[in-house]
């Protein structure tokens, strides 16, 4: 998680925001075998300029993370095409799936990658 964390710091000194105005949380798993990492990113909602600023931010920083090997849970808004676009066994498992508990395909239709 540290090179995660170092990415992110950079990321965001390069964007201009104060690595002290990151928020960071770190919980490990599996007896420390694997960790789940949290990076949240201050935005004044009031400002489109600034929401406009940390929209790229989030965009450049979850590629560079992906990238560097992160893994993406749960790939919904524009994580979405990033994962899906990239894995093309995860993706074609996830479709089966669909197929098996949803074959009428009522829940979600049209959602993620169904």
């Amino acid at each position: 998680a540290q090179g995660f964390v170092e990415i992110a710091q950079g990321y965001a000194a390069a964007c201009g925001l104060s690595l002290d105005e990151l928020g960071i949380y770190l919980q490990p798993l599996e007896r420390g075998r694997a960790c789940h990492l949290c990076i949240s990113l201050p935005c004044d909602r009031d400002s489109e300029k600034d929401r406009q600023r940390i929209k790229n931010l989030h965009a450049d920083l979850s590629q560079a993370l992906w990238n560097s090997g992160a893994f993406f849970t749960r790939p919904y808004g524009s994580w979405a095409d990033m994962v899906y676009r990239e894995t093309a066994t995860y993706t074609a498992t996830l479709k089966e799936l669909k197929k098996i508990f949803d074959p009428n395909n009522i829940l979600n239709p049209g959602k993620l990658c169904f």
